[in-house]
C-alpha cells in the first residue's frame, strides 16, 4: 500500500512561524470585529431612542450579537492557547514525515486539527459579521419574535387601538412618583418609555410584579402589530387584559391627584 503524506519536510522554524502567525491574525480580525459590533451596537441604542416601539427589536438583536460573539470569544481564545501550546511543545526536525501509510506523528496530526481550527474561527467571524450587517437584520428579528404569537379572535388593530388607551393612561401618571431621573430643574432628561413607566408601577404598591410582567408582554405585542403586518388576530384575552390595566392606571391617576391636592 501507498503512503498517503499530509506533511513532508516541514522543520521547525515553519512550524513555529505558523502557530504564531496564526493567533495574531486571529486575534486581530476578532478585534476588528469587536470594534465595529461595537460601534453598531451604539448605533442601535440610538435608533432604539428615536423609537421606543422598535426597543425589543433592538434588544433582541444585541442579546443575538451577544451570544455570537460570546462563541467567536471562546473559539478564538481556544484556537490560541493552542496555538501557543504548540510552539512550547514543538518537536519537530526537519525531514519529519506525517503519513497514514509510514511514520505516524502525533504532534503533526494535533496540528493540522489546530490549524483547522483557527480557520474555522476566522470564517465563523466572517459568518457573523454578514449575518450582523445584512439589510434584513431587523425584518427577520420583527419575523422571528412574531412568529410566537398566538391566533385569537380578535383584529390585532383593535388590540393596538385599545392599546393607545393603555399608553395614554401610563403618561398621564405624576412621574415624579415614579422616582425616574431628573434634572436639577425638575424637569425630565428624557420622556420615559412604556417599559420604563411599567418597570416602576410597583412603588404605588397597588400593581404587583405579576401584573407588570403582564404589561410588558403586552406591549411587546403591541411592538410587534406596529412593526408586522402579518399579525391580523390575537388571543381576546390581551385585549381583555389591557382593558383591565387601563382602568388600574386611570384608578391610580385619581388617587395620585387627590393626593396631591391634600398635600398642598
Amino acid at each position: 500500500m501507498g503512503k498517503l503524506i499530509l506533511l513532508n519536510n516541514m522543520d521547525k522554524n515553519a512550524l513555529d512561524w505558523l502557530f504564531s502567525t496564526a493567533p495574531q491574525a486571529l486575534a486581530a480580525l476578532v478585534g476588528l470585529f469587536f470594534t465595529g459590533i461595537t460601534f453598531f451596537n451604539s448605533v442601535l441604542e440610538k435608533k432604539k431612542e428615536k423609537d421606543e416601539t422598535s426597543e425589543d427589536f433592538y434588544d433582541e438583536m444585541k442579546r443575538d450579537i451577544h451570544v455570537k460573539m460570546k462563541s467567536l470569544f471562546w473559539l478564538a481564545g481556544v484556537a490560541i492557547i493552542l496555538d501557543l501550546v504548540l510552539i512550547v511543545l514543538n518537536p519537530i526536525e526537519e525531514g519529519k514525515k506525517f503519513s497514514f501509510g509510514g511514520t505516524f506523528d502525533l504532534y503533526m496530526l494535533c496540528g493540522a486539527i489546530v490549524f483547522l481550527l483557527n480557520l474555522i474561527a476566522m470564517t465563523y467571524a466572517f459568518v457573523v459579521v454578514v449575518r450582523i450587517m445584512r439589510p434584513s437584520y431587523f425584518k427577520d428579528t420583527v419575523k422571528m419574535l412574531s412568529e410566537k404569537v398566538q391566533s385569537g379572535t380578535v383584529k390585532a388593530m383593535d388590540f393596538f387601538e385599545e392599546f393607545r388607551n393603555f399608553e395614554s393612561a401610563l403618561k398621564s401618571l405624576p412621574l415624579n412618583y415614579l422616582d425616574l431621573p431628573v434634572n436639577k430643574g425638575g424637569r425630565y432628561q428624557q420622556q420615559p418609555t412604556i417599559k420604563e413607566i411599567i418597570s416602576r408601577l410597583d412603588l404605588f404598591q397597588v400593581v404587583n410584579q405579576h401584573d407588570i410582567d403582564r404589561m410588558l408582554q403586552l406591549n411587546h405585542l403591541r411592538n410587534l402589530i406596529a412593526h408586522n403586518s402579518d399579525i391580523k388576530n390575537v388571543e381576546k384575552a390581551a385585549l381583555d387584559d389591557v382593558k383591565m390595566y387601563t382602568k388600574t392606571i386611570e384608578e391610580i391617576k385619581v388617587k395620585m391627584d387627590s393626593y396631591r391636592k391634600e398635600s398642598q
